[in-house]
């Protein structure tokens, strides 16, 4: 895909669309340029790109972002292919059971769960999210997805704007970045000399 960004800086993105060019007027803080939209039609089988040689980015249906270091591995989104390998972290964006199924996995397998803070009851708490919308369902202006996660998972951070997630040398920005719910975070990490900004369903 032919892009005119600047070779120091790549964007990688959760979910599945058509690509496009982004101006980054929601990522200003110090991210001011074009962003690409790292994204394929689905297919069957996962395409996977070496963006650098720690960092493997994965098209599926929903995507991942392996981060590698010597024998230590961390995912971004998750890893959804099948018979993933164990990770140490997973780094989630927001919520919506569509896309953290991938991550889900690899915490059930011992991986910590990194979540945004302000929605870190509907990882651990479903149920009572899913009582609430069923009461007020039908008069709830405010309700934004009804793909919450129906399962909990057990979480071990919750972040918000401002911290940094270090992980092997490497830290990870968290930026407050509403977009497909309201209280999704992006992270942005130096990796191999490029600034890569993992956002979700931001864009």
């Amino acid at each position: 895909m032919a892009t005119s960004l600047p070779q120091n800086f790549r964007i990688l993105h959760g979910s599945q669309s058509d690509g496009f060019q982004y101006r980054a007027d929601t990522m200003q803080r110090s991210l001011s340029c074009l962003l690409l939209f790292l994204c394929l039609p689905w297919s069957a089988s996962s395409q996977t790109e070496q963006i650098s040689t720690s960092l493997t980015f994965i098209r599926e249906a929903i995507n991942g972002a392996i981060i590698t270091k010597g024998d230590f591995r961390l995912a971004v989104y998750g890893d959804p292919r099948k018979n993933a390998k164990a990770v140490e972290q997973v780094l989630f964006t927001h919520h919506r059971r569509d896309v953290i199924w991938a991550g889900r996995q690899l915490v059930s397998r011992g991986a910590k769960a990194v979540v945004p803070e302000k929605e870190r009851s509907y990882f651990e708490n479903p149920a009572k999210h899913w009582e609430e919308f069923i009461k007020i369902r039908l008069v709830d202006t405010k309700q934004q997805s009804t793909k919450m996660n129906t399962r909990p998972i057990k979480v071990s951070r919750g972040v918000q704007e401002g911290d940094i997630v270090a992980w092997k040398g490497l830290e990870f920005q968290v930026l407050d970045t509403p977009g497909f719910t309201r209280d999704a975070v992006s992270y942005v990490a130096k990796i191999s000399g490029k600034k890569i900004a993992f956002t979700g369903d931001l864009i």
